[in-house]
């Protein structure tokens, strides 16, 4: 909400959206950095910048109907953004997808996005069975199994640095992992206890 024209700036018509360009992440959006004359936002498709003096909104990037911005981290110079990458949209798609068991989201991946320029830079693509678990400006870690491999994402061209063997599978819809002072912990649901209780935990540096 601008107070300085007093309107709201960025109105989400989500019921004029169609299914087939957007999906329910369409009504979130975030703010990532506000300078003295400008704004920029996350969206579910899009970054925007929103101009204090103008009051004008404009897209910096778009992504296409098949992939979702759902996670993003502002490392100073870039931002980090974190998508899904999606099945497309439609009365045929959706039926084969239910007939068949066929999850919607595809995998993830890992783009550098320059807020100057709105030029983007796709770092990792991962697919359906693995999962990105910690992100910051110089390393990526991604779940596969019960392995985690560790990425150096200061180039374009990211490079293993080391993989670690856990005792237990990550990706899995019991089980989430956290992250504090460089260890990763992964914790499973115990339905006994009604609780989630520590896994494993690795140090990643």
């Amino acid at each position: 909400y601008d107070a300085s024209i007093n309107r709201t700036v960025l109105p989400i018509d989500g019921i004029f959206l169609a299914d087939s360009e957007r999906t329910d992440y369409a009504w979130h959006r975030w703010i990532l950095r506000i300078t003295a004359n400008k704004m920029l936002l996350a969206a579910e498709s899009a970054l925007l910048t929103y101009d204090l003096n103008t009051h004008k909104v404009s897209d910096l990037l778009t992504f296409p109907s098949t992939e979702s911005i759902f996670a993003s981290y502002d490392e100073g110079n870039d931002i980090l953004l974190l998508t899904r990458t999606l099945r497309k949209s439609g009365l045929i798609s959706s039926g084969l997808r239910a007939l068949f068991n066929i999850p919607v989201v595809k995998g993830s991946c890992l783009y550098r996005a320059n807020p100057n320029t709105g030029v983007i830079t796709k770092l990792l693509a991962l697919a359906q069975d693995e999962a990105f678990v910690y992100v910051d400006g110089k390393t990526a870690a991604v779940a596969s199994g019960q392995t985690i491999s560790l990425y150096d994402i200061t180039s374009e061209s990211p490079a293993l640095i080391r993989t670690i063997e856990l005792q237990h599978p990550i990706v899995d819809a019991a089980n989430k992992v956290d992250s504090a002072g460089g260890w990763l912990f992964l914790y499973g649901f115990n339905e006994q206890t009604e609780r989630d209780e520590l896994l494993d935990k690795v140090f990643i540096g």
